[in-house]
């Protein structure tokens, strides 16, 4: 009962990051079922390599719905653990939370808080990444949509752990730009369906979180002690939140998604 049956990997074009996954995977003695949705690099070929991983095509729309199709897969008697290819589980988490859900009556869901690495290097002072949801007792459709992402029901009981998740995206910056493009484009869709949080209102309505969000990483959470790291982590904030603000005042973005939202396909 208090074992992980496996764990899901959401990954598209992740030939920088997949293997040290896989690898953190293997060390933790866990299955790995990579859900890859339409990679064109060499990610599919490097998951053959590693013999405790499977492949299987995946058709993607969001976390959200990837979250909750995944937990419906297994019976509520199994545990499973769901990641991004950018993340690195290690040993004494896997042993944290197998340790926790082998007691009577264990929280279903389990949060780890995030060591965020920036260029490959560690940020000990300035992320500004939550905690993140990773294990879960499978069975049952935790999230809802909520800003640019998702978020866990409000009624879901949650227990956090002490260890930490890594969390080391090595893609090159031309894809983080459009991962951020991406994020910035999902900040106006959910704003215009209603779902937006109250940051995401900041977003859509002023500069305000231009400014915000890279002083606070850099000041309040003391990034300038992280050296370079915590300097591009500011100014890589900064050109994030510059993105969502420019698609929200786009009239040719507006234009674009309601022409997405009236189209047949969806």
């Amino acid at each position: 009962m208090g074992r992980i049956a496996v764990c899901y990997i959401l990954a598209k074009n992740e030939s920088r990051n997949i293997d040290g996954c896989l690898a953190s995977l293997e060390r933790c003695g866990i299955r790995a079922v990579v859900l890859d949705s339409g990679s064109t690099d060499s990610t599919p070929d490097q998951v053959r390599a590693f013999p405790h991983a499977e492949l299987r095509p995946y058709t993607y729309t969001n976390h959200c719905n990837a979250y909750n199709e995944i937990t419906g897969w297994h019976s509520a008697d199994e545990w499973i653990m769901v990641l991004d290819a950018d993340m690195r589980v290690s040993v004494e988490l896997l042993a944290e939370i197998e340790g926790q859900i082998d007691k009577p009556n264990p929280v279903p869901v389990w949060k780890a808080p995030i060591r965020m690495f920036w260029d490959g290097l560690p940020l000990r002072h300035s992320n500004l990444c939550p905690p993140k949801a990773i294990v879960f007792r499978a069975g049952v459709r935790y999230f809802e949509p909520v800003g640019h992402g998702e978020r866990l029901k409000p009624d879901t009981p949650i227990a956090f752990t002490k260890s930490l998740l890594d969390h080391d995206d090595q893609k090159p910056f031309n894809l983080v730009l459009a991962n951020q493009w991406r994020y910035a484009l999902d900040v106006v869709r959910r704003g215009d369906a209603g779902h937006a949080n109250f940051k995401d209102r900041l977003r859509r309505r002023t500069p305000l979180m231009m400014l915000i969000t890279p002083l606070y990483a850099f000041f309040v959470k003391r990034g300038f002690l992280d050296g370079k790291a915590g300097i591009v982590y500011a100014l890589d904030r900064l050109i994030a939140e510059t993105l969502a603000f420019r698609a929200s005042i786009s009239p040719m973005v507006k234009r674009d998604i309601e022409s997405e939202r009236k189209s047949p396909k969806n």
